[in-house]
């Protein structure tokens, strides 16, 4: 049986957690991503407006 386990990178919580709070301060500040895999960072900040912590943050951070 073939290795494939490097096609699919391990996302550790702490790794996760701070991509997503890299996606909350781009959404924060109201960048707006463009240039190479601008699309589907836009689709992550969709996502993270829906996420319940992160709009209890957006909306703490807007108060």
């Amino acid at each position: 049986m073939k290795n494939t386990s490097w096609a699919y990178p391990i996302v550790y919580p702490a790794q996760e957690f701070g991509t997503r709070f890299h996606d909350f301060l781009l959404l924060d500040t109201e960048t707006i991503p463009n240039g190479k895999r601008a699309t589907a960072i836009r689709r992550m900040l969709d996502v993270l407006c829906n996420d319940p912590l992160f709009s209890r943050l957006l909306r703490l951070r807007q108060s």
